[in-house]
């Protein structure tokens, strides 16, 4: 059978690792490093976090947004923060299926379950 003609047959595919953004100090003067959120209902970020600088009401008069602007950011942001958690529960589920693959090989990254 030539390759990759039967199911599994292919070549292994390297088991996804986790997402980390980083080099946006263009944007907030510094090196920001972000790992995917974890859902538990609420989103919770540090005061620190890219997250909050952008929309923290605070920081709007002193960026001298006016009011309205400064609500359309943060709707941005936070549709932008909504996107970003779909994409990624998009990712862990495929991640999962391969992970629990019958079709991948023993001994792959995937750790499959050897088809016979």
């Amino acid at each position: 059978a030539a390759a990759g003609g039967r199911r599994g047959g292919g070549a292994a595919l390297p088991r996804p690792q986790v997402v980390r953004l980083q080099s946006l100090d263009a944007v907030f003067e510094r090196l920001v490093t972000a790992q995917p959120p974890r859902r538990i209902g609420t989103l919770r970020v540090s005061e620190r976090s890219a997250f909050c600088r952008v929309v923290d009401a605070r920081r709007w008069r002193a960026c001298g947004l006016r009011e309205e602007e400064a609500r359309v950011a943060a709707a941005m942001c936070q549709q932008m923060m909504r996107a970003s958690l779909l994409l990624y529960a998009a990712y862990k589920k495929c991640a999962f299926v391969l992970q629990h693959s019958p079709c991948a090989p023993a001994g792959t990254p995937l750790g499959g379950r050897r088809s016979v």
